[in-house]
């Protein structure tokens, strides 16, 4: 029997969402640390992940890391970048991560179905678990942008 280990899992992920990183945008992020960070960024990415073990997948990012992002993502300069593009590209980052993370679980007991990703966006948002809830959280980036990673269980 093989014991779940969150890391392992989370690894998977992190693996996953660098390597969609560097295809769509030519950035290479590498991991900048693994310890739990509650704080939330300007814009959070978000789909739940429902299987044997359900939890949800977090990718956030400060609107100026964003925006930096989704430059190379389009092929267009800064000053054309919306807040829908933002939010867009957010979501295919979602999407791409859990897709291809799925791909990766496919006949195992941590195979997931996936949802609608979906971004919440503001200053002020908290996203608080109860206490004992496991979460695996990355910080990823390349000196300059950063995006954080959590997956919750």
């Amino acid at each position: 029997m093989t014991i779940f280990s969150l890391e392992s899992y989370g690894a998977v992920f992190t693996d996953v969402l660098t390597g969609i990183i560097s295809t769509m945008t030519g950035m290479h992020f590498s991991t900048q640390s693994n310890e739990r960070d509650d704080a939330c960024d300007e814009l959070n990415g978000m789909m739940s992940l429902n299987g044997n073990r359900s939890g949800f997948l977090v990718i956030s990012a400060s609107r100026d890391d964003m925006r930096d992002i989704c430059t190379c993502m389009l092929g267009i300069n800064a000053a054309s970048v919306t807040q829908d593009d933002e939010i867009d590209c957010l979501c295919e980052l979602v999407n791409m991560t859990a897709g291809n993370a799925k791909l990766r679980f496919n006949d195992t007991k941590y195979m997931f179905s996936l949802t609608p990703p979906f971004v919440l966006s503001g200053k002020d948002i908290n996203i608080t678990t109860k206490n004992k809830v496991q979460m695996y959280s990355g910080l990823l980036g390349d000196g300059n942008l950063s995006l954080k990673l959590k997956i919750i269980y």
